[in-house]
């Protein structure tokens, strides 16, 4: 079977869809809690949605700023993490903490985002088509999925310094050519300098090409 290739079984069928750090937080700002913290959480720690859903207050350190993944809430059953790598301690940005602890104040419940009708976990579709895909389209906002702003996360942090080794650590991949080959992009942007350094450089050569057909 490892020597079998179907030929487009790795295509991609839906494109990826990247956001900016400017586009997460209009939509944070605009969304209702608890949905704006699920997704300043998903953004700024690049979790899966299955991952967000079911956290418990008991998996933050807020004194050592830290989350530790555990487990994940799917069609509507509790499971262990994807890989052995996505069980993982995180470092958790200041301004998260401050919102988490904000919300723990009014929260009556083992879960960070209980469904008030049950009590167990919320549904992630539900809150994507609900409340997370109309905000967007009302500011205007590219059509923002769950994995997208995963895919967003590595590819803000493919911007930094992090070396591929830490890449894969932060993205919690139990293979570094995930993260390299599958995850993130370049924004358009951001490819813009690069662009026009190479756009530069053939004004140059087109300059040295006319002087030289002038000396001819």
């Amino acid at each position: 079977m490892k020597l079998i290739r179907v030929k487009g079984v790795t295509k991609r069928e839906k494109p990826i869809v990247l956001v900016t750090i400017s586009q997460v937080n209009k939509l944070v700002a605009a969304l209702p809690q608890p949905y704006s913290l699920m997704v300043l959480v998903a953004a700024s720690l690049g979790l899966r949605v299955e991952e967000v859903l079911p956290l418990k207050w008991e998996d933050f350190d807020f004194k050592g700023r830290t989350l530790t993944i555990t487990r994940a809430y799917t069609h509507g059953e509790l499971k262990e993490v994807k890989t052995s790598a996505s069980g993982a301690i995180l470092p958790i940005e200041g301004a998260v903490v401050t919102a988490l602890l904000a919300h723990q104040t009014t929260s009556t419940s083992e879960w960070c985002f209980p469904s008030p009708k049950t009590g167990t976990p919320m549904r992630g579709d539900t809150i994507l088509h609900k409340h997370i895909k109309p905000t967007a389209l009302l500011l205007g906002l590219p059509k923002i999925g769950w994995h997208s702003l995963r895919h967003s996360y590595k590819s803000w942090q493919g911007s930094t310094t992090a070396t591929p080794a830490q890449l894969k650590d932060m993205m919690r991949h139990a293979d570094i050519k995930t993260t390299m080959d599958i995850y993130g992009g370049t924004p358009v942007n951001d490819m813009r300098p690069f662009v026009a350094a190479i756009g530069s450089h053939r004004s140059q050569v087109s300059k040295l090409s006319d002087t030289w057909m002038l000396m001819k």
